[in-house]
């Protein structure tokens, strides 16, 4: 990703929240695929107490193919 001239123009507190955005969707998408990987060896409640917790198929975030 690359980092535009309007993001960086917004001034650090926006630029900062974006960051932090970004940031959470990436850790919410890895998640996502740590479930997917580790399912056919743990128990879901095992998933999700390591928080590799599952995205729905609606979900912005999720890259079911």
């Amino acid at each position: 990703m690359t980092i535009s001239r309007t993001a960086l123009r917004s001034g650090s507190d926006a630029l900062a929240s974006l960051i932090m955005e970004l940031s959470g969707r990436a850790t919410r998408r890895a998640g996502d695929r740590m479930n997917e990987v580790l399912s056919p060896v743990l128990e879901e409640d095992q998933l999700a107490s390591l928080g590799y917790e599952r995205l729905s198929e609606d979900d912005p975030d999720a890259q079911y193919s």
